[in-house]
């Protein structure tokens, strides 16, 4: 969901988003859910940065959430 919000589409590489540039469904989000939504963008950014989406497996999403598993909150954005 979140992902549909930032305005990535299969063809998006993960180092290309940029929240700033987002879809006006993005734009529309409550101020908390922005800066959360905010904060997952820039750690996968920094992480996946060089993946592209339509490569990415399930199993890559369940190990970065793994990998946040003591912010709980943060960890569930990521699925």
């Amino acid at each position: 969901m979140w992902l549909e919000a930032a305005g990535i589409t299969t063809m998006t590489r993960l180092g290309q988003l940029d929240p700033r540039h987002a879809s006006p469904r993005y734009a529309a989000l409550a101020p908390r859910t922005a800066r959360d939504y905010d904060k997952v963008l820039k750690w996968v950014t920094e992480k996946l940065g060089k993946l592209e989406v339509e490569r990415m497996q399930r199993r890559d999403i369940i190990q970065a959430r793994d990998a946040n598993v003591a912010k709980v909150r943060f960890a569930n954005y990521i699925v």
